[in-house]
């Protein structure tokens, strides 16, 4: 019965049970459903003011720069920014591990329905089972947060989203040639967009 339920178990998860529920979505198709629709529809609740942005950018230039004028974004302002956004992605990757949890315990308990007939037998397989599904919570959690403390080690700028934007910057100093130097507002314009990529490259 115990090797039965693992079996269960495992197809729930994967698919292949020899009985399909035709009411309602259960076990892997759930997990599907939070990978491929609620995780993108939270990182995309992330509240992003860009009126806000655009100031901390500006105090972010000033501050880097000092007393000194500068004619060109700092890369240290640059990367506090776009850290800073990297790490508003922590709390909805959290959340997902959490939801997932939930639901592979939900799964354990519906395949040892089966052992009703011997409920020391059920308790025992479920305290086990789930257990184990959060040790492994707290490990998952860990590999998530050490994944996103690397992309804040290093800003990949070679990322191909990154490529439009090279084109248009070599297009910009070529025109620049031709006309006087960009005031602090269009400079404040060019950091936004290098911020909007970025993002995208590090979600990617």
């Amino acid at each position: 019965m115990v090797q039965q339920f693992g079996v269960d178990f495992e197809k729930c998860i994967e698919g292949s049970g020899d009985q399909v529920d035709t009411n309602e979505l259960s076990g892997g198709a759930k997990i599907n459903r939070l990978f491929h629709e609620r995780f993108p529809f939270e990182l995309v609740k992330i509240v992003f003011d860009e009126k806000e942005l655009r100031r901390e950018i500006s105090h972010a230039i000033k501050n880097v720069h000092g007393v000194r004028t500068g004619l060109f974004t700092p890369d240290l302002a640059f990367e506090v920014i776009v850290k800073k956004q990297i790490v508003k992605l922590k709390t909805p990757c959290l959340k997902c591990i959490d939801l997932v949890i939930q639901e592979l315990i939900n799964t354990v308990r519906q395949c040892t329905n089966k052992l009703n007939s011997y409920p020391r037998l059920r308790e025992e397989t479920e305290r086990i089972v789930t257990t184990h599904v959060r040790e492994r919570e707290g490990k998952t959690k860990d590999q998530v947060l050490l994944l996103i403390d690397i992309e804040l080690s290093y800003i990949n700028t070679n990322h191909e989203d990154f490529i439009g934007f090279a084109n248009a910057q070599q297009r910009n100093t070529a025109a620049n040639k031709k006309r006087p130097i960009p005031n602090q507002g269009e400079i404040l314009v060019s950091t936004r967009n290098i911020l909007t990529a970025l993002c995208r490259g590090q979600q990617g």
